[in-house]
């Protein structure tokens, strides 16, 4: 087989390249996204903008392996930069303003070997139902109610993210998860981050009692609706919470609030 000589187009160290196999994509980086793929093929053939990728001396893709796949689609050159001092750990420093979400952060640090992420990778697994990273996060990083979960949030990013008590946390989702008979009567909140807050809120009440409230719940199931602050939910969850109180001698009326307990 004739070897391919990449040819140097720019005093920049930009090379240009049809050897699509010597370019490595990294367990670490975004999985490609097919439709992103597909979008960049339209775009690349109205117009091919000659934006190169980075890769490092083992030609290990550090950030282009979007266009990278186009440019094997479509049988074009891969025009790439090589970064000769930099490893894979350098990927989220290219890549901050590339749209990573927190789902990208965790599986780069889980794929690095980090135990706590690996972790939060099977929890959150276990726990799809909820579908809210933050959430997750609240749980993990705080134990119960987190105040402000920009905390859980700037740990994920900055790679010191460690789980507190991974058992209450299991147990905390799963007291949240009784909350699902919501979306049989056809109730928008679950799935919302701040229905889950509000429940991590009333959890921590001194008084409050599981079995009581989903009791009322399953008797007033249109008493909750989709709200858009904690504190409204707090509200909705006292109303419901407080029905027929009388009638029980071990639940005492409770008002739940914002900021305390």
């Amino acid at each position: 087989m004739t070897q391919i000589k990449d040819k140097k187009i720019s005093e920049s160290t930009i090379y240009q390249s049809i050897d699509y196999d010597k370019f490595k994509l990294l367990d670490e980086n975004r999985p490609v996204r097919p439709n992103h793929v597909l979008n960049l093929i339209k775009s690349f053939k109205k117009k091919r903008l000659k934006e190169s990728i980075i890769v490092n001396k083992n030609f290990e893709i550090l950030d282009g392996q979007h266009r990278v796949e186009v440019c094997k689609t479509l049988g074009i050159p891969i025009f790439y930069e090589i970064k000769e001092d930099y490893e894979v750990e350098d990927i989220i420093k290219i890549n901050t303003q590339a749209g990573w979400t927190l789902k990208n952060f965790i599986n780069f640090y889980a794929k690095r070997g980090n135990e706590h992420y690996k972790a939060l990778i099977l929890f959150m697994e276990v726990h799809k139902e909820i579908k809210c990273v933050n959430i997750y996060l609240d749980l993990l990083v705080s134990g119960n109610y987190n105040e402000n979960n920009l905390k859980g949030e700037s740990l994920i990013k900055e790679g010191s993210f460690e789980i507190k008590d991974l058992q209450k946390a299991h147990e905390t989702a799963d007291q949240m998860m009784e909350f699902k008979i919501l979306k049989d009567f056809n109730n928008s909140c679950w799935g919302q981050y701040l229905f889950f807050k509000a429940l991590l809120k009333a959890f921590r009440h001194p008084d409050y009692k599981q079995e009581w409230f989903i009791k009322n719940i399953k008797l007033n199931p249109l008493g909750i609706v989709r709200a858009g602050k904690v504190h409204d939910y707090l509200r909705l969850f006292s109303e419901v919470y407080n029905k027929n109180i009388k009638s029980s001698s071990n639940v005492k009326a409770i008002a739940f609030e914002y900021g305390k307990y």
